[in-house]
């Protein structure tokens, strides 16, 4: 419990230090507390053109307005979705977690509890329904399984759901 702390800690401070270094260095000046050589391999970095690509496209994604449904808003912090999705397996006994589960867990405020996220919302909102539907025809089948819908079932919906939300 400690470490992870550690790690969460850990990744929000060196996101922020590297952000601000980035805007030390696009201002002109120098960023104070880091070592020159390491910053001297972050200019050369910052200056290859995947890496401005890859930031020009990051950077209009996160702004975009996602036909009025608000700029893309997830909660895992400066936590990678790799990271996360290993720290969920480790509460979740060493069994991986469903896609929903792992979508659930990365747009939801850990505050409030709210999905802020206008597409992550509607997709969550929609992958329920879908799983409801299938639900209700297990059960008019004669189904009594506790969770009649199958882990591979469950990430399929989550995929079809996001893949046609994507592409109307």
């Amino acid at each position: 419990m400690v470490e992870e702390a550690f790690h969460k800690y850990a990744n929000i401070q060196y996101s922020r230090n590297v952000n601000q270094w980035k805007q030390k260095w696009v201002a002109g000046k120098q960023p104070k507390g880091v070592h020159q050589d390491v910053f001297e391999g972050l200019k050369i970095h910052w200056m290859l053109p995947d890496t401005q690509a890859t930031s020009t496209t990051n950077s209009n994604n996160r702004l975009s307005d996602r036909k009025e449904k608000g700029i893309a808003v997830h909660n895992a912090g400066a936590t990678s979705f790799l990271f996360r999705e290993q720290q969920l397996i480790e509460q979740n006994g060493g069994e991986p977690v469903d896609h929903f589960f792992f979508m659930e867990d990365t747009h939801t405020n850990k505050k409030t509890s709210q999905i802020q996220d206008g597409v992550a919302a509607e997709d969550i909102g929609l992958v329920n329904s879908q799983k409801q539907v299938r639900l209700t025809r297990l059960s008019e089948d004669g189904s009594t399984a506790s969770n009649p819908l199958t882990f591979d079932e469950i990430n399929q919906i989550v995929i079809d759901v996001s893949f046609s939300t994507q592409f109307y």
